[in-house]
């Protein structure tokens, strides 16, 4: 649910750069990121610009906006910050509705708000999120990957196991992809309560289950692991991520920026795995392995 009061920070950037930042502002403390593109070109780069509007919690600490200032900072002139604001609740705690619609992914997935009307084809399957206390609506490129690549490389029957799982979003469409059981973990307590009470709202909390456990301490290897977190992250937990996952077992690796794709797949490929595909939707870039 949404606050009755909260901060803004508007930014100025290139359209280029707005998932970019947006992914960054919320893996910074943010509760959401609207994008609202601009009439006139960005003044800095003549390329066509975007208002990035981010949502913090009301006590959002100062020191954590320094940091988001400063990590702004590091793309010089492109980013152009305008104000940190506070408001107060307009309406918006239901006007934000407006934006979100059912989403279908590939051949079989939909992501549907809750509060949406749809009627899936005998083909579609559908899974519920409620986007107000999700961190994973589907709307993100690497999300989108995810599935479409879970659709053509997963195989009915398999465990599955989700790193860093969010929303549980992908555990969700791992298992109406036809998985046997999907294990989500993150080291985020909140993300873990959000995936349990949208497992709840799909109606597989026992198929899909969901802890606060770190990489190292998970036991078990399966056949399909999915991490979709960030290169700065993928390529140090690496030995921890070949440790569970199956011989001849497949990995899927996204959240990597184009340009971070080759280092990534360097750094599994050095590992023991071997290169399947690469997938690319805009400047995000996901990868699929064999161990």
């Amino acid at each position: 649910m949404f606050a009755s009061r909260w901060l803004q920070l508007e930014i100025i950037c290139p359209t280029t750069l707005a998932e970019t930042l947006g992914a960054l502002m919320i893996e910074g403390g943010s509760l959401g990121v609207q994008e609202r593109d601009l009439d006139d070109a960005h003044p800095q780069t003549a390329q066509p610009g975007a208002l990035l509007i981010a949502f913090f919690d009301a006590d959002f600490p100062r020191e954590q906006q320094r940091d988001i200032e400063s990590m702004l900072s590091n793309f010089g002139d492109e980013v152009s910050i305008l104000h940190w604001s506070e408001h107060r609740d307009d309406g918006w705690s239901t006007r934000w509705k407006s934006f979100f619609h059912p989403l279908p992914i590939g051949e079989q997935i939909v992501i549907c708000p809750t509060w949406e009307e749809f009627t899936p084809t005998p083909t579609q399957k559908v899974i519920h999120i409620d986007p107000g206390m999700a961190f994973g609506t589907g709307h993100h490129a690497t999300t989108r990957s995810c599935i479409l690549l879970l659709e053509e490389y997963l195989t009915p029957g398999i465990d599955v196991l989700d790193v860093g799982c969010g929303s549980g979003i992908l555990s969700f469409a791992a298992h109406k992809l036809g998985a046997q059981h999907t294990y989500g973990v993150d080291i985020d307590p909140d993300a873990i309560m959000v995936a349990n009470e949208n497992a709840e709202l799909n109606k597989c909390t026992d198929v899909c289950t969901f802890s606060v456990t770190p990489i190292e301490e998970i036991e078990t290897a399966y056949p399909f692991v999915v991490a979709n977190i960030q290169a700065h992250i993928l390529n140090p937990m690496v030995q921890d991520i070949r440790r569970v996952v199956q011989p001849e077992g497949l990995l899927l690796l996204s959240g990597i920026l184009g340009d971070q794709a080759q280092r990534v797949r360097a750094v599994y490929e050095n590992a023991g795995f071997s290169f399947i595909k690469r997938h690319d939707d805009g400047e995000w870039t996901s990868i699929v392995l064999r161990g």
